[in-house]
């Protein structure tokens, strides 16, 4: 009985053991998994980036086109163009504002609070674009519809170009603090992924040895069980 029980404990032992060391593994290797999968938190805050510039360079949230767009009135307006021409691009203006604030609403949502890029996103770009934009439909259209070429070329000028060169100024520094974050989140990536892969090893390896360890021991008592029972015999 003593034999019998000696052994089974023993295999009990080294069983629970083993399991627990590959269950560690497991465990290390998940969390790894779920940290740098695709759709995982550092996979998020990368493509966070991504969407950044991509809001940035080309419009929406870059207002280049809504300015173009202003040019293009204004030299129809100066040529007498008919009020037929001029209306595409008086739609275009209408549609540019209502993307732009979209992505700013999105921005506002998904941008970390008290952030210098929140702040330059929401407020230092944000707020020339909604000035420019007010302008626009304020003065700036209903000049273009009077056909007052003299009043669009000022409004455009004194009015609308300032707007649009403190905006893209401010373009200009989210876009090199987007790269700064990307970069930053990639190396971060990097570290995670060569952190979580020293552990998986060191897990690895300390599951082996006291397996191993554990082996010699299961082996030493089974080997003394054998030896009691010739005792007796």
């Amino acid at each position: 009985m003593k034999f019998r029980t000696s052994i089974y404990a023993s295999t009990a032992i080294f069983g629970v053991v083993a399991a627990l060391g590959l269950l560690a593994i497991l465990a290390v290797s998940t969390y790894s998994t779920n940290q740098l999968r695709v759709g995982g938190p550092i996979y998020d805050r990368i493509k966070l980036g991504n969407d950044l510039v991509a809001d940035i360079l080309p419009p929406p949230a870059y207002v280049i086109e809504t300015y173009t767009n202003i040019l293009e009135l204004e030299v129809l307006t100066n040529a007498h163009a008919p009020a037929a021409d001029l209306q595409e691009q008086l739609d275009a203006l209408t549609r540019l504002e209502g993307e732009f604030q979209t992505r700013m609403t999105y921005w506002e949502q998904n941008l970390d609070d008290g952030t210098e890029l929140r702040k330059t996103m929401l407020e230092d770009l944000r707020k020339p674009a909604e000035q420019l934009f007010e302008i626009v439909r304020t003065e700036y259209v209903p000049a273009v519809q009077a056909g007052d070429a003299e009043a669009v070329s000022r409004i455009r000028k004194d009015e609308i170009q300032p707007l649009y060169l403190q905006h893209r100024d401010a373009v200009n520094r989210v876009v090199a603090m987007s790269n700064t974050l990307l970069n930053d989140t990639i190396a971060s990536s990097q570290q995670e992924t060569s952190n979580a892969t020293l552990i998986q090893i060191a897990v690895g390896v300390a599951a082996a040895v006291i397996v191993f360890v554990l082996g010699l021991w299961v082996a030493g008592s089974i080997r003394t069980s054998v030896d009691e029972l010739k005792a007796f015999a």
